[in-house]
């Protein structure tokens, strides 16, 4: 089991998130934060194994936020969360394990949970 962080400057789509995460029940422990300097100060301090990252969170772009958050922890998987598909070539390109269009649904992240499934059992990464 792994913890997940979620980032999402929408307070409706933050809540929505969380409960599909905690529903599907893969993860120990779900987090969530509006605010993405309030998201590093806590992975820094608890750790994360998946983040889940809106494309745009309070004027910060989804790859600098990635970029920072890899200084500080280098194992984190990261999904985007996003609208529309603007950003997953670069996203890709980044090393980011999935792209989840929203709205998200249970089936959608059912599916890039397995992703992350195979990803462990193809690298015996300690992964969720």
């Amino acid at each position: 089991m792994a913890i997940a962080v979620i980032v999402d400057y929408n307070e409706d789509g933050l809540q929505f998130s969380l409960s599909i995460l905690k529903s599907i029940g893969h993860f120990e422990d779900v987090y969530g934060f509006s605010c993405p300097d309030e998201a590093c100060c806590f992975i820094k301090e608890r750790g994360c194994d998946v983040l889940f990252v809106e494309t745009e969170v309070k004027g910060l772009n989804c790859f600098v936020l990635i970029n920072k958050l890899r200084k500080i922890k280098q194992d984190i998987l990261f999904i985007i969360m996003a609208s529309n598909e603007d950003y997953a070539y670069e996203a890709f390109q980044k090393g980011v394990i999935g792209y989840v269009l929203k709205p998200l649904s249970l089936e959608s992240i059912a599916k890039t949970i397995g992703k992350l499934e195979k990803l462990h059992r193809s690298q015996r990464r300690i992964v969720p």
